[in-house]
């Protein structure tokens, strides 16, 4: 196996993140959720379908981040196209 230069192998680790979405940090969702189920009162034993959860947060919250957009430039180009329709 060829040694790769160090710079390259951040490169391509930072590009395989982003491709499988992982964005956020697991610790970040990690301790939003914490505070979450502490604030609510919400007593859940972890297991493993709890780690699986946190790991794909990102994910979730990237998705429905890049829906939120797509639909406020949507209703935009609509709002647009009906002004300067007339």
């Amino acid at each position: 196996m060829p040694i790769l230069p160090t710079n390259y192998q951040v490169v391509l680790k930072l590009i395989y993140d982003v491709a499988r979405l992982k964005i956020i940090p697991k610790e970040y969702i990690d301790a939003v959720l914490k505070w979450i189920k502490n604030n609510l009162k919400i007593n859940i034993a972890p297991t493993d379908e709890d780690n699986f959860f946190i790991d794909n947060m990102g994910s979730i919250i990237m998705c429905l981040g890049v829906a939120l957009l797509l639909l406020i430039l949507i209703f935009l180009i609509r709002f647009l196209a009906m002004k300067f329709k007339k």
